[in-house]
């Protein structure tokens, strides 16, 4: 169990109800409380969709957020984050707070150590990842560190990563070292990738090129292709023709086609026509007649017809 960091006074909670307090917001946090769709909210929504800020809706960035946390016997039962976009249109049922960004980190750090939830902990996480304050960093490493309780470290891993910049970079980078189980590291490369910015692409790079063992590479190399990485084709491509793991090239070629690049697949038909490829040929074959089938593509089709 990590350690609390903030001493602060005791603050008069509700054992039963809503409770509302804002937090300053980290850079990059996008819309949260509300779906895709909708500007509204409601507080009776069990829904853990507000977790997932989405960069790419156009809804903007936000400097403040307000946390809602529904208390149930003196313990957290549901916790909100929502960016001022999106109204909450029974808001007045909860109790406001009026509290600074380290009490509010200090807070979480509390629910953190007392909670018994994988749901509401995830929610408590998600939420803490976004307050601007450096202790919140603290907390989010020692629980990534606790890799004892598998959730809590892979939650703290993902939004490092997702929401706390280069020093979460740093740190999910440092996850990659051997002396972490391999499904940590192989969950550290995957959150480096899907925070998409420069800095970590070269990193899950680095390791689908380097890293020891081969199931590891075989993770950043799926990441590389779910991603879609700038550049992307070409590295798998070239890790297909040199990596002397099976598992890593059979990965390289699935990666290579979820690429949204229109060379994909004159470079799975170039795999399929080598025939020092072997068996992996029929993956690459299999593929291309997914791309084929799921694109009306006259490039595909004629490929199709003349590798076989």
């Amino acid at each position: 169990m990590f350690a609390l960091l903030l001493i602060i006074a005791p603050l008069d909670l509700p054992a039963d109800g809503w409770i509302a307090f804002e937090a300053p917001a980290v850079a990059g946090t996008t819309r949260m409380g509300c779906r895709d769709d909708e500007n509204t909210m409601s507080l009776d929504e069990r829904d853990d969709h507000w977790n997932i800020g989405h960069d790419e809706d156009n809804s903007g960035t936000f400097e403040r957020f307000t946390v809602y946390i529904e208390m149930t016997n003196g313990e957290p039962d549901e916790v909100r984050a929502v960016t001022p976009d999106c109204t909450v249109t029974n808001a007045g049922r909860a109790m406001r707070m009026e509290i600074d960004a380290a009490a509010a980190v200090d807070l979480f750090a509390k629910f953190l150590g007392e909670s018994r939830t994988q749901r509401v902990e995830s929610q408590l996480i998600g939420a803490l990842a976004h307050v601007a304050h450096e202790s919140a960093d603290r907390v989010l490493t020692d629980l990534a560190e606790d890799v004892i309780d598998e959730e809590r470290s892979d939650d703290a891993i993902f939004w490092l990563a997702q929401r706390r910049g280069d020093y979460g970079r740093e740190v999910v980078s440092a996850h990659l070292d051997s002396r972490w189980p391999l499904d940590h590291r192989e969950h550290a490369v995957m959150s480096l990738a899907l925070s998409e910015h420069p800095e970590a692409f070269v990193i899950v790079r680095n390791v689908a090129r380097e890293a020891e063992p081969a199931d590891l590479r075989a993770q950043a190399v799926i990441a590389l292709g779910i991603t879609d990485a700038p550049g992307a084709l070409a590295d798998l491509h070239s890790i297909f023709l040199v990596d002397e793991s099976r598992e890593v090239r059979e990965n390289a070629i699935f990666a290579m086609s979820q690429l949204d690049n229109p060379a994909v697949a004159q470079t799975l038909a170039d795999i399929i026509r080598e025939p020092r490829n072997g068996e992996l040929r029929r993956s690459a074959l299999f593929w291309l007649a997914q791309l084929a089938g799921k694109n009306s593509d006259e490039v595909v089709d004629d490929l199709m017809r003349d590798v076989l």
